[in-house]
């Protein structure tokens, strides 16, 4: 297994290296933050490859901390600040990495996106089981090109993706979106969006988690 960036860069391993959606301001305000007691403990992947960690974290969230294998040998990922706020119905979640490695893999595909940005993921529970979606990439850039008014933005150079699903082999490309507008008008756009199915795949999970058993 590659090194487990679950919650930050499985989601860019998955997507194959697709750059996420990146939002300079957080999806919450501390008003806004749900806690949930039953996230915490130990996730594994339905492969049962890696394990997920989820602590109490401050300011009503989690610090959340995976374990995988990386060249053969047990690696940790950096801590990631997750926060969760309810929207619509449905459970978000804002994922900052607050600490880097001081060496970064040029080699790995989520190290151009070790950036201090926050990443919003949906979350969809049941029981012992946890669904997670990623805000699509693709969906957010078109509909920003076609709602320029929508929410603040910024739409980067476009990028080569490393894979193409043009069956001519002709080069795709991803625009990169970086969003810029405070909280209270994410949570205005994300809970518009989440009402299409494609905004965050609903019927694609980017992973999906099961609860592991605690020990006595």
């Amino acid at each position: 297994m590659k090194y487990a960036w679950i919650l930050a860069g499985a989601l860019l391993v998955l997507n194959g290296c697709s750059p996420p959606v990146q939002s300079v301001y957080p999806l919450y305000r501390d008003a806004d933050t749900v806690f949930l007691p039953e996230l915490l403990g130990t996730w594994t992947p339905e492969d049962g490859e890696g394990m997920l960690e989820w602590a109490q974290g401050k300011d009503n969230g989690y610090i959340v901390r995976a374990h995988g294998i990386k060249e053969d040998k047990p690696s940790v990922s950096p801590d990631l600040s997750v926060h969760l706020v309810k929207l619509g119905g449905h459970y978000f979640a804002d994922v900052y990495t607050e600490k880097f490695p001081e060496v970064a893999d040029s080699s790995d595909c989520t190290a151009p996106f070790w950036a201090p940005t926050h990443l919003f993921l949906l979350l969809v529970l049941d029981d012992s089981v946890m669904r997670v979606f990623m805000l699509d990439p693709e969906f957010a850039s078109g509909y920003l090109q076609k709602h320029s008014c929508a929410i603040r933005h910024i739409l980067r150079e476009p990028i080569q993706r490393y894979s193409t699903k043009d069956p001519s082999g002709k080069p795709e490309y991803d625009i990169p979106v970086l969003l810029t507008d405070t909280p209270k008008h994410l949570q205005r756009f994300i809970k518009k969006i989440a009402k299409s199915p494609d905004a965050f795949k609903k019927n694609e999970p980017l992973f999906t988690l099961k609860r592991l058993p605690k020990n006595g």
